[in-house]
Formats: structure tokens, C-alpha cells, sequence
């Protein structure tokens, strides 16, 4: 008994979903595909047998590679509209309002806003902000380097 997924993006923002399904039951194998317009870029590759399902790499291990590989297509991109088109695709409202705030957040603590003013001007938890002032106090902070190469292209 053997079901396979996989699930591809192309470079038209379409994924591919592709299912074949061969059991006792069925006479002969079911495969079908599905196109849809988003951004998914997984590729996993279910195998069910016994009724017990395993991936073929750890669910950490996937969301890793994919959050890279999307760093590496952001990367090259220098299209600031394309990029920020793919954000809104990519995220509902509420976590595309969510990922703004995180860094809005980090630009205030950069400014010397206190954590308590934080949470009372945009309505935040302190929790979220203590994370991030945490995360900006690190010795090789990505905050702290994203906030210096935003000042850089500031003061050009």
C-alpha cells in the first residue's frame, strides 16, 4: 500500500500537487494533479503503509530548507513591489500585520523607546517585546545587523 504526495512551486507562483494512491482496494493505480496559484515550496514525500505515516525528512528539517530557499529567492530579487507583493500572498492580513509589528518593534527598541511604551503605542505584549529586545542585545544579533544596513542606505 503506497500513497505519494509532492508538492513543487514553479516560477509562476503555481504549485503542483501531485498525488498517486496505489492500494489493494483500487484495481489500478489513482494519480491525480492539482495547479494552484500560491506560494507553497515543499516538497515532501508521504508514504502510508500499515496505516501508519512517515515523511522522508523531519518536518524541522523541511520548514528549514524551505525558509532558505525562500531567503535565497528573496535574495536575488531586487524588486521591492515584487517582494512585497509575495509578503501579502504569502501571509494573511493578521500575519502580515503581525511580521510588521515584530519589526517595528525592533526599530523602537533601537530608537530607546522603553518595552512599556512599546506595548502601550501599538498595543503588544510585553512578552514579544522583551523576545525582541533579547534578540537585539545578542552578540551577532540579524536585528542588529538588518538595522545597520538599513541606517547605511539612509544616509546615502
Amino acid at each position: 500500500d503506497c500513497c505519494k504526495v509532492t508538492i513543487e512551486m514553479t516560477a509562476h507562483a503555481v504549485a503542483t500537487i501531485r498525488v498517486f494512491l496505489s492500494h489493494a482496494l483500487f484495481p489500478r493505480a489513482l494519480s491525480l494533479t492539482i495547479q494552484l496559484p500560491c506560494f507553497f515550496f515543499a516538497y515532501i514525500i508521504v508514504i502510508v503503509n500499515s496505516n501508519k505515516i512517515e515523511s522522508t525528512e523531519s518536518t524541522d528539517e523541511i520548514i528549514d530548507q524551505t525558509i532558505r530557499e525562500l531567503c535565497l529567492i528573496l535574495k536575488k530579487s531586487d524588486d521591492e513591489n515584487f517582494i512585497y507583493e509575495f509578503f501579502k500572498c504569502l501571509f494573511t492580513p493578521p500575519e502580515l500585520k503581525d511580521f510588521a509589528n515584530r519589526w517595528l518593534l525592533v526599530k523602537e527598541l533601537d530608537k530607546g523607546t522603553t518595552q512599556r511604551e512599546i506595548a502601550k503605542k501599538y498595543g503588544m505584549s510585553l512578552c514579544k517585546i522583551t523576545r525582541g529586545s533579547r534578540e537585539l542585545a545578542k552578540a551577532d544579533s540579524a536585528f542588529r545587523k538588518l538595522l545597520d544596513i538599513q541606517k547605511a542606505q539612509e544616509d546615502r
